[in-house]
């Protein structure tokens, strides 16, 4: 990750941004820290396999991104929930 998005990262942390409402702020960020975790599909895999593997991903790309801004995602789940609409948009 840059280092511009990690000093953007942490003005969110540091403005303790966790509103719904502001999770849009978020998605530039994401967008950017996904692009890593971003699947293709394989023609190998079937669409059952996919989907598996692209929530695999998703969960993967969701904790990673929370721990880069150092929230606890597992404890507030408006965020994850948040995270994952955002996610499901960009993929």
């Amino acid at each position: 990750m840059s280092e511009n998005i990690d000093k953007k990262l942490q003005q969110i942390i540091d403005l303790e941004i966790r509103e719904l409402y502001d999770l849009a702020f978020f998605k530039p960020y994401l967008v950017n820290y996904i692009a890593d975790f971003k699947p293709q599909f394989h023609q190998s895999m079937s669409d059952r396999e996919y989907r598996d593997y692209l929530e695999r991903k998703n969960e993967e790309a969701i904790q990673e991104f929370c721990r880069s801004i150092k929230a606890d995602c597992s404890r507030d789940e408006a965020i994850t929930n948040a995270l994952h609409v955002l996610l499901a948009d960009l993929l």
